[in-house]
C-alpha cells in the first residue's frame, strides 16, 4: 500500500486577494478565484509566509497565459523570507527563455537539462519541486525532469518556499506542500550513491 503524503499546506486561491500567507517581493501578483497570477517585465517572486523546515515538496499546476513569452513556471525552497530565489534552491521549468529545466543553488546553476520544456501557452503542467535531505529534484507532468545533489545543504534556517516568474504572465493553481515520503528518502539515498564527489551525477548514456 502506497504511504499517504502529510499535506502541511494547501491553497487553491479561492478569493480575491492575495491573503496573509503570500508576500510578493517583485514584479506583479495578484489573486481571482482559483488562480494566482505572477506578471512583469523582469523577475516576478511571491514567497509564502509560512516556513516549512527541514526536507519538503511543493507541488503545483501552472501555465503561462495566451499570448505571453513561454518562460519560468518555476518554484523555490529553503530560501530566507527576504532573499526569495536568490538565496534558496531554484527549480526552474522552462527557465531562460524556455531553453533549459534547471537547479540553482543561491543564484549559481547547478545542474541543467534542455528537455522538457513548456510545451505552449495554455497548456497546464504540473511541477513536484522536492528537497530530500541533500538531494533537490525537479518533477514535470509526473517525470523526473532534473536532480542534484548538494554536497554542502543550506542550513536549518533557510525555511521559505515561493513561486517564480521572469518576463511573462504566469497562472498557478493548487498549490500544495507536503513532507516528503519514505518512498522519496529511499530514492534521495540511492541518488546520493550513484554520484561523484563533486556532487555531480556519475555519468550516463542518456
Amino acid at each position: 500500500m502506497a504511504e499517504e503524503k502529510q499535506v502541511l499546506f494547501r491553497d487553491d486561491f479561492d478569493r480575491r486577494e492575495l491573503g496573509p500567507h503570500w508576500r510578493v517581493l517583485e514584479g506583479s501578483a495578484w489573486v481571482e478565484p482559483g488562480r494566482l497570477h505572477l506578471e512583469g517585465p523582469s523577475n516576478v517572486t511571491v514567497v509564502c509566509t509560512k516556513p516549512f523546515p527541514g526536507d519538503v515538496r511543493l507541488e503545483y499546476e501552472g501555465y503561462v497565459a495566451p499570448g505571453s513569452q513561454l518562460c519560468d513556471i518555476s518554484c523555490f525552497l529553503s530560501a530566507t523570507p527576504a532573499g526569495g530565489w536568490r538565496e534558496s534552491y531554484f527549480l526552474g521549468f522552462g527557465s531562460y527563455y524556455n531553453t533549459d529545466c534547471r537547479i540553482k543553488r543561491c543564484g549559481r546553476v547547478m545542474a541543467a537539462v534542455d528537455k522538457p520544456l513548456i510545451e505552449r501557452a495554455g497548456r497546464v503542467h504540473h511541477i513536484a519541486a522536492e528537497r530530500a535531505g541533500p538531494t533537490l529534484s525537479l518533477f514535470v507532468d509526473g517525470e523526473l525532469a532534473v536532480r542534484w545533489d548538494d554536497p554542502d545543504p543550506l542550513g536549518p534556517d533557510q525555511q521559505y518556499l515561493g513561486l517564480y516568474a521572469c518576463g511573462t504572465h504566469v497562472v498557478y493553481t493548487g498549490v500544495k506542500v507536503f513532507k516528503p515520503s519514505r518512498e522519496c528518502q529511499v530514492q534521495s539515498l540511492k541518488f546520493q550513491a550513484t554520484t561523484d564527489k563533486g556532487g555531480e551525477p556519475a555519468a550516463t548514456d542518456s
